[in-house]
């Protein structure tokens, strides 16, 4: 119980995807090589100011004012 109450502190708050970033996501989805839901995560985090998108799918890396960061890279344990 306590990981998952852990986990859930470490998700808030969630974030709705408003009108506004489900278009941009559209249009991410039509330019990047992007799955639908990824192209929408990437434009709330980029709406939002995200200080980053922490991912091991490499495709977020050509998002254009998306702070992508790899699982992989070093720097991974600075942003925790």
């Amino acid at each position: 119980m306590r990981l998952a109450r852990a986990f859930a502190d470490m998700l808030a708050p969630l974030v709705t995807v408003g009108e506004t970033a489900l278009a941009d996501g559209v249009r991410l989805f039509e330019r990047h090589e992007l799955g639908s839901f990824d192209a929408v995560l990437a434009a709330t985090a980029i709406a939002e100011g995200a200080d980053a998108l922490v991912s091991s799918d490499r495709a977020f890396a050509g998002v254009p004012k998306l702070p992508y960061v790899d699982l992989a890279d070093p720097e991974l344990g600075a942003l925790v």
